[in-house]
């Protein structure tokens, strides 16, 4: 089976799963908006951010150090067992520690952002979200695209009706939502640990094992932050839109930007069927075309998604929002959808980093991108509320894109023409200028 036909494969199931699961979590949306008020979907939409943002911190980057270390020993058993239950472990444990701090400060009072059940609610469901991702993210790269699939579906379903379930028929409460969702991860992480449960039963310190956690940890550490300010650029976005702002405009950013994540959802697919293939066959020279044709092609879909945006971003926010306060910022949508493309790049372009395993050089290209993001959000929110925010988004977003990429291709070249990021931020930008001057 040639490359092209094994990542079309991989993708087609993940393609499955994952419409599957973002079907639940659109489908929630108007349900949610229309039960609760601007300012409860704002709480609902940070507590999934940070939830996000905690497995970032608390995963320690060490999915995407775990994954390079897989592909270099897909053949030995014990090995692949020694590396999954160390990971899943560590992540917990530092999952625990964390939980344990926040509780001293929620403790004394010094609460932000939620109520202190709500920060608890938090720290459980990422306790066992935490034991699904890892599963699904161990499994997918030892090439179990069905099993990795059944992971996602399953987990997500369970979430999202016990939560509907709750808020529907026994309490119309924010809280029971969350609490349906707790139910669901626990299911779902039970399901996935009987998936893998021989990779646990057959765990063993494994000769060398004190080396292969020092390499481990120094591939997986430099992803740490790089994970942390990726997530920091949409929990930011909030915070900013809040301080200068308020809660109610977060709940309306909060919902364009959900929206706006749709399209992201075929970059997910595509990259989680293609990454795989990608880095096991970089130099050989169909692999190195395949990246290539994939670099030149995203960038012009990015253009042409922005463009079928601005004509259905309406219709959209009234399906998803229904009534006016979301439906007034519609025009906002097909910019931000715009930014999350290129944002989302780099999980399918500028993979020479990690070939040469000069992870730390991700790690300022994405801080760099953040402090433009903060700078100009300040910056332009001052004078334009919103949109001046939106704008600062869609410019940092390109920003990190390309100078991702132009460095990727100093540590190990695909000859990407970088050209094609460029005029397509031009575009978009153009026409995002364009769109908030006649709205305004």
């Amino acid at each position: 089976m040639s490359l092209f036909k094994q990542g079309l494969r991989d993708s087609s199931v993940y393609m499955l799963a994952a419409l599957f699961v973002h079907s639940l979590a659109l489908i929630v949306i108007p349900i949610l908006t229309r039960t609760f008020s601007v300012e409860q979907f704002a709480i609902y939409d940070l507590f999934i951010l940070t939830n996000t943002f905690l497995i970032a911190v608390v995963g320690l980057g060490m999915d995407s150090g775990l994954a390079i270390l897989l592909a270099e020993s897909v053949s030995d058993q014990k090995k692949l067992s020694f590396l999954f239950v160390f990971t899943l472990v560590v992540n917990l444990i530092v999952t625990v520690i964390t939980w344990l701090i926040f509780s001293f400060f929620i403790h004394l009072y010094f609460v932000i952002l939620f109520s202190k059940e709500i920060w608890h609610l938090l720290f459980i469901y990422t306790f066992f979200s935490l034991i699904t991702y890892n599963v699904f993210n161990f499994v997918k790269w030892i090439g179990k695209a069905k099993q990795a699939a059944l992971i996602q579906v399953l987990s997500a379903l369970f979430g999202v009706l016990i939560g509907l379930i709750l808020v529907l028929f026994v309490k119309t409460s924010i809280v029971f939502y969350f609490v349906g969702l707790i139910i669901g991860s626990v299911i779902g992480s039970l399901l996935s640990l009987f998936i893998v449960r021989d990779y646990i039963i057959n765990f063993s310190l494994i000769h060398d094992w004190k080396k292969l956690v020092k390499e481990l940890f120094g591939l997986s550490l430099p992803y740490m932050p790089s994970y942390i300010g990726h997530y920091l650029f949409q929990f930011t976005d909030r915070m900013i839109v809040l301080y200068l702002l308020d809660m109610k405009t977060v709940g309306i950013y909060a919902l364009i930007a959900r929206v706006a994540t749709i399209p992201s959802l075929l970059v997910h697919i595509t990259s989680t069927g293609f990454l795989p293939l990608m880095m096991k066959n970089y130099n050989s020279s169909d692999g190195a075309q395949l990246i290539r044709v994939i670099f030149k092609y995203y960038f012009i879909l990015i253009a042409l998604a922005f463009i079928l945006f601005i004509f259905l971003s309406n219709w959209i926010i009234i399906i998803f929002g229904g009534n006016e306060e979301y439906i007034n910022h519609s025009y906002l949508l097909a910019v931000l959808a715009a930014s999350v493309l290129f944002m989302q790049s780099v999980r399918l372009t500028g993979i020479g980093f990690n070939i040469a395993r000069k992870t730390i050089q991700v790690l300022y290209i994405t801080y760099f991108a953040l402090i433009i993001n903060l700078s100009l959000s300040y910056i332009l929110g001052q004078f334009w509320g919103l949109d001046g925010i939106v704008l600062a988004t869609l410019i940092a977003s390109f920003f990190r894109s390309y100078i991702h990429n132009y460095f990727s291709e100093k540590v190990y070249s695909f000859d990407y023409q970088l050209r094609y990021i460029i005029v397509s931020f031009i575009f978009v930008m153009s026409i995002a200028l364009i769109l908030t001057y006649y709205n305004n």
